[in-house]
């Protein structure tokens, strides 16, 4: 069955809590809401939050025990386990046990030549993929990085950005911004995973980038061949439940340095179509 994120925290939080101490039960309540936060969007398996969680526990409590860190603080403890968080989006498609132990040195730390030389393997492996299914899989890595509203940011027509830049306008003239219109999402987008997009926006992202490179316009936005090959790569994986009738979701799971690849066999720069907030 799928189960809510509050229902997967609370099982995690369950299966554990007769073997951990009161206070350790306080940083493991933390630490599940993070990585349920994290993870959600894209792991809606129990088993696999479940695996994820033994996997990642002893990286979060790991500082307290060195005492490096205090328990309360919860926010270094959170900001200690993004390394290892990256790591895991990265590679979460390939199931690799092993990837945080081939990342450490010896005292338990991830290191930059570990980083390095996987990034390096990943510009390697760059699947040799037809022309217009690497534009696709790059439309559907924006989908999955960039905010929906982003999408007009990019591709919108002269005449939306003018009313847009009015009603902004007008917005600050008469004060009508919202407080919350500053606030930033507590977790950075690189640490939220991809997020699920539907067809159609793929489609017109798709079009989109076609018609920047190529000048012109697109014979037919008909791919599902191309999405059918991208899903069987394990570069996108399809999220809505088969019988819904809302229009189908997917997900890319290609992660960042796989892409910056993929760019540049079509000579397109990735940092120019990411939404400006998303941290690598």
């Amino acid at each position: 069955p799928i189960y809510r994120d509050k229902h997967i925290e609370n099982i995690l939080i369950r299966r554990m809590e007769m073997n951990l101490s009161e206070e350790n039960l306080v940083c493991y309540r933390v630490f599940c809401q993070y990585i349920v936060q994290v993870f959600y969007h894209i792991v809606k398996d129990l088993r696999e939050m479940q695996r994820l969680s033994v996997k990642l526990w002893p990286k979060f409590i790991s500082p307290c025990i060195k005492g490096t860190i205090s328990k309360t603080s919860t926010r270094e403890l959170t900001a200690s386990l993004q390394p290892y968080i990256k790591m895991m989006l990265r590679n979460l498609n390939h199931h690799d046990e092993e990837l945080l132990d081939e990342t450490n040195n010896g005292d338990g730390k991830i290191t930059d030549e570990s980083l390095d030389r996987l990034e390096r393997n990943k510009l390697n492996d760059a699947a040799d993929i037809p022309y217009y299914t690497k534009m696709l899989l790059i439309a559907a890595y924006l989908a999955s990085y960039n905010p929906p509203k982003h999408d007009r940011v990019l591709f919108g027509s002269q005449r939306i950005m003018n009313k847009r830049n009015k009603r902004k306008e007008g917005l600050r003239k008469h004060g009508g911004a919202t407080k919350n219109a500053g606030k930033k999402n507590k977790i950075p987008l690189s640490l939220q995973g991809p997020q699920s997009f539907g067809s159609e926006r793929l489609l017109y992202l798709y079009r989109s980038l076609v018609v920047i490179k190529q000048g012109g316009g697109v014979k037919s936005v008909y791919c599902d061949k191309q999405i059918a090959s991208l899903i069987s790569l394990k570069l996108l994986v399809k999220v809505s439940r088969d019988g819904e009738l809302d229009e189908v979701k997917y997900s890319c799971l290609a992660d960042r340095a796989y892409m910056d690849a993929i760019g540049s066999k079509v000579q397109l720069k990735l940092d120019n179509y990411l939404y400006k907030s998303y941290s690598s």
